[in-house]
């Protein structure tokens, strides 16, 4: 049963890496090419939406930076 639970853990692992790889080539791919979006002004806004509320925005920035790093 060990066994069964940490090969799941794995593949679930193993399709977030590949999912958040996905959506780094996609921001690479659109900031070389001229798709219509601008990934670095999405980028600016997203950090801005965190850092115009004062405290409770760093809070909230700091945990999501805490999700991305585990």
């Amino acid at each position: 049963m060990n066994d069964a639970l940490k090969k799941v853990k794995e593949i679930i692992s193993g399709l977030v890496g590949i999912v958040v790889a996905f959506l780094v080539l996609i921001v690479f791919a659109n900031m070389v090419y001229e798709t219509g979006m601008d990934p670095i002004g999405g980028i600016i806004a997203f950090l801005g939406s965190f850092l115009n509320n004062g405290f409770a925005g760093l809070l909230a920035l700091v945990v999501f930076v805490w999700f991305l790093d585990k």
